[in-house]
């Protein structure tokens, strides 16, 4: 079928790679997990494929993902990548200038966690005075129509009657 041409939430099935450890042109380093779709959506049969960084930035949540994706135990060992080939994720893809890319992997089944008042709290108290802003502020699209609508033209008072009203003269 080629590759996903849709954004969404797809589940994929890992199918495995040439290589499980890539690198960039700049030399950074990313674990390859190809997936092939295997819900019933229109992209069934498609394939897609997660770039699994490994640097400063990233290495902390591709562990993670990695972790609560495939059990993942942080051997750089390819017989442990070798396990995740027919596994299933929950693939979040995501369409950028041109492609259709992996955003993140969820496991199959995840549901979201709530959070806590001490976490709630601690992001409404940094975030609160920029959330009251964005919230009063206009709205783009109210703030353009705004400033490109033209004043509306007023109406001339016409000295003459048109034949219809000069009709409305007579009385019968």
């Amino acid at each position: 079928m080629g590759q996903i041409k849709s954004e969404g939430k797809f589940i994929c099935q890992v199918v495995r790679p040439g290589e499980w450890i890539a690198k960039t042109r700049t030399g950074s380093l990313y674990i390859q997990i190809p997936l092939v779709v295997v819900d019933d959506s229109s992209e069934h049969g498609s394939t897609c494929r997660h770039s699994a960084f490994l640097t400063d930035k990233t290495f902390e949540r591709t562990t993670k993902t990695l972790r609560e994706c495939f059990g993942w135990n942080g051997s750089p060992d390819v017989a442990e990548f070798e396990k995740f080939v027919g596994m299933e994720v929950l693939a979040v893809v995501e369409k950028d200038d041109k492609y259709y890319n992996v955003r993140y992997l969820n496991p199959v089944g995840s549901k979201p966690v709530a959070a806590s008042k001490d976490e709630l709290d601690k992001v409404f108290a940094e975030f609160g005075p920029m959330i009251k802003e964005i919230i009063e502020s206009p709205d783009e699209n109210e703030a353009q129509e705004q400033k490109s609508a033209p004043a509306p033209k007023p109406q001339p008072q016409r000295p003459y009657r048109t034949k219809n009203e000069a009709d409305d003269d007579i009385p019968f």
